[in-house]
This record gives structure tokens, sequence and C-alpha cells, in this order.
């Protein structure tokens, strides 16, 4: 109880102050003048499409394997895709204590940027897509899911 007082007070203060100070602390660190160089921003291309092919597809294997079906292991892989806060924070403190230079740091952060921004506009499209190829189901739809199975 008095836990969830201090989180109810101290939440709004670190959603309102400091996740942007963290986020312009992230900016100001990060160089992407640096991938002015083809070599380096070849090497942030394929750093892209390993995240995403990594993430977004083990998260789909996973959720597969758990024996979720494909509409839901889809949406699991897509939105698990965009957790690049977690990696800011890692490769902020990888930079700090010097495991990660200013180079590796920008293209992970533009890695970060790219899977966190490309989230929302993914997940609508597959929405879209499986609404017009009628393959949405209301099964499918976690909302939709809990209603039927709480009814």
């Amino acid at each position: 109880q008095a836990a969830d007082r201090v989180m109810a007070t101290i939440a709004p203060l670190a959603r309102i102050v400091f996740v942007p100070l963290f986020f312009t602390y992230s900016g100001l660190n990060t160089k992407f003048g640096l991938l002015a160089n083809p070599g380096l921003l070849g090497f942030a291309a394929l750093a892209v499409v390993v995240a995403i092919v990594g993430k977004l597809g083990a998260c789909w294997g996973a959720a597969r394997t758990a024996g979720e079906p494909k509409p839901i292991a889809a949406r699991i892989g897509i939105l698990m895709n965009g957790r690049g806060l977690m990696q800011l924070i890692a490769i902020n403190v990888g930079l700090q204590v010097g495991i990660v230079s200013s180079e590796l740091f920008s293209v992970l952060v533009l890695v970060a940027l790219v899977t966190t921004i490309m989230t929302a506009p993914l997940l609508t499209w597959y929405e879209r897509r499986a609404e017009r190829n009628g393959t949405l189901d209301a099964a499918d739809t976690p909302e939709i899911a809990a209603d039927v199975v709480l009814s």
C-alpha cells in the first residue's frame, strides 16, 4: 500500500522530467555525423536489419512455441521489436564505461530509433491487412479474446 502511494507520486515526475532528460542526454551523446562514412552507414543498415529479424523473429518464434496462433505471435513480434528504451539504457552505460565507442553508440541509437518508430505503423499495417484479408478473427484480438473468455 505504501509502495503504491510512493509509485503513484513518483511516476508522473519520472514521465514528465526524467524520461525526456534521458532521451536528451542520449541524443547529446549521439554523433549522427559519423554515419556519413559509407562503411559505418552500411554497418548501421545491416544492424537495423539484424535487430528487426532477431527481435521480431525471436519473439514470434517464442510465441509460436508457447502455442500462440500465428496472428497473435505476429503481433507479439511486432510489439517486442520496439523495445528501444532498454537498449538505450544499456548502450549509455556501455558508452560511459568505455565498452561502446562513439561510432557503435550512434549505430545502436539509430537501431533503437528505427525499431521503435516502426512499431506503430507496422502494427497498423498488419491489422489493416488482416482485416482486409478477412483473417482478423475475434479470437485473434487480445481484448476481444479476453471478453470471450470472461463471458
